[in-house]
């Protein structure tokens, strides 16, 4: 597969993770997380998604370590605290040795007010499967900036790959406002 192909095939997925998103989120009528807020929410407090939250989909955010800060285009490692709050367990591995199911850190792109600049980032995977309160750091969890420079919020987010991103089912994320140089 060239590189070409892997392009696209990666933006063909965004788009329709975006749009199904998009969709299921107007089809509820409510607001994405952090929709309706005057200020962004700052490192140390983890916007609060007001959706009832289905119970695999809960999860508790603390301590992000994301730079204010960051070069345009260039790749940065990030730290989040995570913690099950669910009653379920988090596979870190998907169905039949796919990615299928498995519970991985995502992330999105807003611009400063809010909307998607860019969706459906790198995933970064659990070493070890999440279990019901259990709390995790995950300190390497891959973020590449915005290829131009300007002010932007990057959203971290949980995965059910090949289903769906929790905060579609009203679970918390972290959004930092992010100024891109």
């Amino acid at each position: 597969m060239t590189v070409r192909d892997r392009f696209l095939l990666r933006l063909v997925l965004s788009l329709t993770c975006f749009v199904s998103f998009a969709c299921s989120e107007a089809n509820r009528q409510i607001s994405p997380p952090g929709a309706g807020t005057s200020q962004p929410a700052v490192a140390s407090q983890p916007t609060v998604a007001s959706q009832p939250v289905g119970s695999m989909y809960k999860v508790e955010w603390s301590n992000p370590q994301i730079p204010t800060e960051m070069l345009a285009g260039r790749v940065y490692d990030v730290t989040a605290t995570i913690k099950n709050t669910s009653d379920q367990t988090w596979p870190s591995k998907g169905s039949n040795g796919g990615s299928t199911n498995a519970i991985v850190v995502g992330y999105h792109w807003l611009s400063a007010d809010g909307k998607p600049v860019f969706w459906d980032g790198t995933r970064s995977t659990f070493a070890h499967d999440i279990v019901p309160g259990e709390s995790i750091t995950q300190s390497a969890i891959r973020v590449t900036a915005p290829a131009s420079a300007g002010a932007f919020r990057l959203q971290l987010s949980l995965v059910n790959e090949g289903v769906a991103w929790f905060e579609a089912h009203g679970a918390n994320t972290v959004t930092v406002p992010v100024t891109v140089l």
